[in-house]
């Protein structure tokens, strides 16, 4: 990366260090930011700086008095042929060198695990008890970081409680979470929360423009798709394809909304559930940020947008803005961020897409 990881804090992360600076640390921190977020950057600064270690790699965060706790593919139970996150270690590591932002899913592609279900289970749990009984080799801080800490089940949640609630001296465990309230009350009572915002519009922009020498209007796309969320933009921008799958999906979904096409929507839903329910998800962020981009085009902000990208998805923006109701944009919205929750909620994707399809035929 060409800006140092210093570029990413803000007065609010800079207080949060200061306060480590300071002595002033809880034992058990939550750590939260939407996928692809700032609150990995800003704990790799945490981190080093307790460990006080000028040698720590920045990004790899290899020091013997550093665990990683992560969702895995393995299933639960304790038996010997249960594999946890120490197997992974390695990959991991590379994944974060890789991914200075990471997202949940590409973590899932680099394990080959994208249609498996990926916990964090019990002997997890067991593990995080024995690293933590060791004894330090710098004499600092003995330090858990538990990502993604809504993946822990009932049994992994319930045997960390004790230790969360009642540390050994010099023991810090950070969760960095992507979604608070999916934390059990138990766990997330015990801890600090500490919410790392969006990055603003503007400075996500000239970040992207500088580090990968983007034009201005290419940075500002990606800014505004990812709404604020680095790890977001840099997805849209070297994964391509997953940009021309949403963009041909929207495309699609405009028209027979337009069209009131049940026929040609019922074929749109059933292409569309075959996707992964994360991907499901992405999809329904992209077209709420390509709605408001959609809007912003029709009161005057003539810079491109995702589909503008591709030169064979038939698109018309400015027809399209023209015929587009501001006053439903809430409605729409709010159906988006509905149709998300549902799917996290593991209902059926089919159903849902169809509920959501039949509401956009009402914006026309």
């Amino acid at each position: 990366m060409k800006n140092k990881i210093s570029f990413f804090e803000t007065p609010y992360s800079q207080n949060w260090l200061k306060s480590g600076t300071l002595g002033r640390i809880p034992h058990a921190q939550i750590l939260s930011s939407n996928s692809g977020g700032v609150a990995w950057m800003n704990t790799r600064l945490y981190v080093k700086q307790l460990l006080c270690d000028p040698g720590l790699k920045e990004f790899g965060l290899a020091h013997p008095d550093l665990h990683f706790i992560f969702p895995t593919a393995s299933g639960d139970g304790e038996g010997s042929s249960v594999k946890t996150s120490d197997d992974y270690l390695v990959q991991f590591r590379d994944f974060l060198d890789e991914n200075p932002f990471p997202l949940f899913k590409n973590w899932a592609s680099k394990i080959s695990a994208n249609k498996k279900s990926l916990i964090i289970g019990v002997k997890e749990a067991s593990n995080v008890l024995e690293k933590l009984a060791l004894k330090s080799h710098s004499g600092k801080y003995k330090i858990i970081i538990i990502w993604l800490p809504e993946k822990l089940n009932n049994s992994a949640a319930n045997r960390l409680l004790k230790t969360i609630e009642e540390p050994q001296d010099k023991t810090l465990i950070l969760l960095i979470t992507e979604n608070v309230s999916k934390i059990l009350p138990t766990i997330k009572s015990r801890c600090q929360v500490l919410s790392f915002p969006p990055m603003e519009h503007n400075v996500l922009s000239k970040w992207i423009k500088d580090e990968y020498d983007l034009s201005n209007e290419r940075s500002e796309m990606l800014a505004s798709l990812s709404e604020g969320q680095p790890g977001v933009a840099i997805n849209y921008l070297k994964n391509d394809e997953e940009l021309r799958l949403f963009s041909e999906t929207f495309a699609s979904s405009m028209r027979i909304s337009f069209k009131k096409d049940f026929t040609e929507l019922n074929n749109w839903v059933e292409k569309l559930s075959l996707l992964g329910r994360d991907q499901i998800i992405d999809y329904f962020s992209f077209s709420s940020s390509l709605f408001s981009l959609l809007v912003k085009h029709k009161f005057g902000d003539n810079n491109a947008i995702a589909l503008d990208w591709f030169d064979d998805i038939s698109f018309k923006t400015d027809g399209f803005a023209r015929l587009l109701e501001t006053s439903k944009l809430s409605f729409v919205l709010s159906s988006l961020d509905s149709a998300k929750l549902d799917i996290q909620r593991n209902l059926n994707a089919k159903i849902v897409l169809l509920d959501m399809g039949v509401k956009l035929m009402s914006i026309f």
